[in-house]
């Protein structure tokens, strides 16, 4: 059984487990460690239950509910899919003409939008995940993630834009 510290961890490690990249359990639990330093609890369990197309709060709330008896509050669960969005750990976006908020797969996802808050704990923490749980996987030949040549050259006229006028563009299309 599960304690009540570790349980919102290993739904998360599950459900991102279910996703197409995966996020496979390592027998040390190095995965719930690196959950840990990244999500509280109440975020694991909100992320938990989302699903990967976006929903608006609304509706995450009352599928959550149902779920759920601890998330009840909508001002509050509004307040964790703000604050989560822009910690990286969930993806946000424009849905039904308002904020939608949807569950990232860990890779390629979760792990890319930390680049802003990454110390020293947490890389050692994504460093002990990953050796523990894809050293496997690193043994493919050929790698399943690689680049295909297509016989063509890619063309050298393309703009470059800086971050914030590219995210300007995208923020523009929503």
């Amino acid at each position: 059984m599960l304690d009540q510290k570790t349980k919102p961890y290993k739904e998360l490690a599950l459900r991102l487990d279910e996703l197409p990249n995966g996020f496979p359990a390592t027998k040390s639990g190095a995965e719930l460690l690196l959950l840990e330093k990244l999500f509280t609890p109440e975020e694991a369990t909100i992320a938990a239950n989302l699903n990967c197309s976006l929903e608006t709060p609304k509706q995450i709330a009352e599928r959550i509910r149902t779920e759920d008896e601890n998330i009840v509050d909508d001002s509050k669960l509004r307040r964790h899919l703000k604050d989560m969005a822009r910690k990286g750990l969930i993806e946000a976006g424009r849905v039904e003409g308002s904020l939608g908020y949807g569950l990232m797969p860990f890779v390629v996802g979760i792990y890319e939008m930390q680049a802003g808050r990454i110390d020293h704990e947490l890389a050692m923490l994504f460093e002990n995940y990953y050796q523990e749980a894809f050293v496997e996987t690193l043994s493919i030949k050929p790698s399943f993630h690689r680049v295909i040549p297509i016989g063509e050259s890619v063309r050298m006229d393309m703009e470059i834009l800086p971050f914030e006028s590219a995210n300007a563009i995208v923020d523009s299309a929503c």
